[in-house]
């Protein structure tokens, strides 16, 4: 996504703060409705959420929490942004950054100037993430594909007198003509044979 369509797009995301009532979450509220942002605070940590989110503000936890807003995340959409909010950066601190999978920081003393370009920057960030975890789940899915046809066609030729192009072409027809894909009809051919 372009730079000037996550700025563009900021007003329409849904905005969650999980962290402690207090100064530093008070701050950071008035600084996302400033952004224009719509925000919602949210402590203690339910359970899950029931209601559409595409940013996680979140402080960082050392007790119970920590799991708890494991499972908020993983039960969110993929598109979630997270962003922690971090007073001090210790070996467990970025261990839970990096195990959770953050897309930014927001340090504490929260400075005004320092919420946008985190905010922008993390979403850059997981908008890019989600899309290299699609595309490499496509180019998975069409291997696994190619492999299930290159066995089907070893298959066909070794058990009949076709050529791998007269293979290649029984088995695209034989996909149309059972309106299936070339990949599910190799499937039952490799089946067929085990």
């Amino acid at each position: 996504m372009s730079n000037s369509s996550i700025l563009g797009k900021l007003r329409d995301l849904q905005v969650l703060v999980l962290n402690p009532e207090g100064e530093v979450s008070d701050s950071l509220v008035l600084q996302l409705i400033r952004i224009g942002c719509p925000v919602r605070h949210l402590w203690p940590l339910p359970e899950t959420l029931d209601f559409p989110v595409d940013i996680i503000f979140s402080g960082v936890f050392q007790d119970g929490s920590h799991a708890r807003l494991k499972k908020i995340i993983r039960d969110s959409t993929d598109a979630v942004t997270l962003i922690f909010i971090v007073e001090y950066a210790s070996p467990s601190t970025l261990s839970q950054l990096l195990e959770i999978e953050s897309h930014g920081v927001v340090t504490v003393p929260l400075k005004s100037h320092d919420v946008l370009p985190s905010l922008v920057v993390a979403r850059r960030n997981s908008e890019d993430l989600l899309k290299s975890r699609k595309e490499i789940n496509k180019a998975h899915n069409k291997l696994s594909s190619m492999s299930l046809l290159n066995k089907a066609k070893v298959i066909l030729i070794k058990n009949t007198p076709m050529t791998e192009e007269e293979a290649h072409q029984f088995l695209s027809k034989s996909a149309m003509e059972e309106r299936k894909s070339i990949a599910e009809i190799a499937e039952m051919i490799i089946d067929k044979s085990e």
